[in-house]
């Protein structure tokens, strides 16, 4: 629904001041504005451009410089010259009315004209980065992430709910399994072991139940623990784990992320910056050192976030009683947004002088001593701490708005999270294990209730009551009832010829097919998401706008004076 700006996120890093040009002196430049100089002087250096490189590099970096620069200069003219049309059909998206269709018109084809020209600008931006990945020597090439390998880690991060690695996942899921009881545990622990090993091991291959035999050891033995022995092991439990199921060692990222890589080649300080550190680079090449203003702060661009929040809104199709409620929802993510960049602001200008330092040394002997290294990395870390804080705030303010919405509005948005904000409080995931464990008693009950049937009652009642479970699963209407019924069928015939003595070791495997077979739960990895025109990411957008709080409240009283 709204539409993505990834690309003007990796662009426009830091949305306060415009930047300063580089001719100034680096002690009148913002705490903002140093730390992107030193990040992307850092990137340079890590990867270690040689001159003939850099010379190389310069023409592809000097014409991103330039057509940001033509990119802002289209936004300037289009908002001089659409600025009447765009504001009215804001108007009118605010009172919920129908906007004249000369101004709607114009208003659309100003966005588009603009959006082919940051699409123009995104292409550009990957292609240099591909042309710096290309030109670099072997040993440069292992310090620098491509976008290939940025996607297999996101991939990763998803399969592994946001876990760094494969042995941290499973770490996470023994802090949950210690908040079970006893026999809450016992339910649980076989088809837990059947999803973890699946993430090591594929379910059909001849190694597959060896390794669920480990996860059982592991996971009993972890489960035994005393609290006090728990305390003293968990911090280095994944690193226990790791080994203890001989998991490959998590492969390290390199240095040089492809965010990293993006902002190096977007950054409108990096064409005077790669000429200060490489003065070789031929000065016939050089663009000014000035940059340009920051698009983010554009009145087009505001305008067309103002659009897609009110486009979104409008679309739920909000009634004038859920306005109210919404606003200090609205209320609480902006403060959740202004307080993690405060924090981040803070904490950068309480470093400014060793921002300073860092700078200097890095454009002179282009290394750093550890301490100011450490310093760097520990800010990085805030930065990380204060986004994820804002996310984890907004998460609990978008579990608010969904309690608002009506039920038809909330069939319109999947409201599944992203990998990075998925569960890991272990109190939530023992939440989640303790409704497996349910799900296993009732599948058990509805085995052994006809496991001990009398034959010929049994016979009678086995599709009654087969149908029966399964309705709970499946819509008896669906085509896919009468395939289940089958494969239900099926199961208890072969749970019927398991011998009596087996059975108490039999029952849980027979219960966790059942559950997977019917399509309680998947058995390993994410779910894939819901066909829904709106996602979660498309509610965390708009909430977390500092605009949002004043559109509502416009809502609210250009509606409230519509209906007197």
């Amino acid at each position: 629904m709204t539409r993505t700006r990834l690309l003007l996120t990796v662009v426009f890093l830091l949305s306060g001041l415009a930047p300063m040009g580089l001719a100034n002196p680096s002690a009148e430049l913002s705490p903002d504005q140093l730390y992107e100089q030193v990040r992307i002087l850092q990137i340079a250096r890590t990867i270690q451009f040689t001159s003939e490189q850099t010379n190389q590099l310069m023409p592809t970096i000097d014409a991103v410089h330039d057509q940001r620069q033509q990119l802002l200069s289209t936004a300037d003219a289009l908002w001089t010259q659409h600025q009447p049309a765009i504001e009215k059909v804001l108007d009118h998206w605010i009172a919920g009315t129908q906007p004249p269709a000369d101004s709607l018109s114009a208003a659309h084809q100003a966005a588009a004209t603009l959006g082919e020209k940051e699409a123009d600008l995104q292409q550009r931006i990957a292609a240099a980065a591909e042309q710096i990945l290309n030109m670099l020597a072997p040993s440069q090439r292992s310090r620098v992430e491509s976008l290939q390998e940025q996607q297999q880690r996101q991939q990763m991060v998803a399969e592994l709910d946001g876990a760094e690695s494969l042995a941290e996942y499973i770490a996470r899921h023994l802090d949950a399994q210690r908040q079970l009881m006893p026999d809450e545990y016992e339910l649980v622990r076989l088809i837990d072991a059947q999803r973890l090993a699946a993430k090591i091991i594929a379910p059909g291959r001849p190694d597959y139940q060896q390794a669920v035999q480990a996860v059982l050891t592991l996971t009993d033995t972890v489960y035994d623990w005393s609290q006090q022995e728990y305390n003293a092991q968990r911090p280095g439990l994944a690193d226990q784990v790791a080994q203890f199921l001989n998991l490959p060692p998590a492969s390290a990222a390199p240095p040089v992320s492809y965010e990293d890589l993006l902002l190096l080649v977007s950054s409108p300080y990096t064409p005077a910056l790669l000429r200060q550190i490489a003065p070789a680079v031929s000065a016939s090449t050089e663009t000014s050192q000035e940059s340009p203003p920051q698009l983010a702060g554009h009145p087009f661009h505001l305008a067309q976030e103002k659009s897609d929040i009110l486009a979104l809104l409008n679309y739920l199709q909000l009634t004038p009683n859920q306005l109210p409620p919404l606003i200090p929802l609205a209320q609480q993510a902006a403060a959740a947004v202004t307080t993690a960049d405060q924090t981040v602001h803070n904490k950068l200008s309480e470093l400014q002088s060793t921002l300073t330092q860092a700078r200097q040394l890095l454009i002179t002997t282009g290394t750093l001593p550890p301490e100011l290294t450490q310093l760097l990395t520990q800010l990085r870390l805030t930065h990380q701490e204060a986004e994820h804080q804002k996310r984890a705030q907004i998460v609990g303010v978008l579990d608010q708005v969904e309690n608002v919405l009506l039920p038809g509005q909330n069939r319109l948005i999947d409201w599944r999270l992203p990998p990075d904000l998925a569960v890991t409080d272990p109190q939530q995931q023992a939440a989640q294990q303790r409704q497996l464990a349910a799900q296993m008693s009732r599948a058990l009950r509805f085995l052994e209730q006809l496991r001990y049937r009398d034959p010929f009652i049994y016979l009678q009642v086995r599709m009654t009551e087969v149908e029966q479970f399964l309705s709970n699963y499946v819509n008896p209407n669906s085509p896919q009832f009468a395939e289940r019924r089958s494969f239900v069928i099926d199961l208890l015939d072969r749970m019927k010829m398991v011998e009596e003595p087996k059975w108490p070791q039999a029952g849980p495997h027979f219960a966790a097919e059942l559950l997977e077979g019917v399509g309680a739960f998947q058995p390993a990895g994410r779910p894939g998401r819901t066909a829904r025109p709106l996602s979660w990411e498309d509610l965390y957008e708009a909430f977390s706008s500092l605009h949002t709080p004043e559109l509502l409240q416009q809502m609210l009283r250009a509606r409230t004076r519509a209906s007197m």
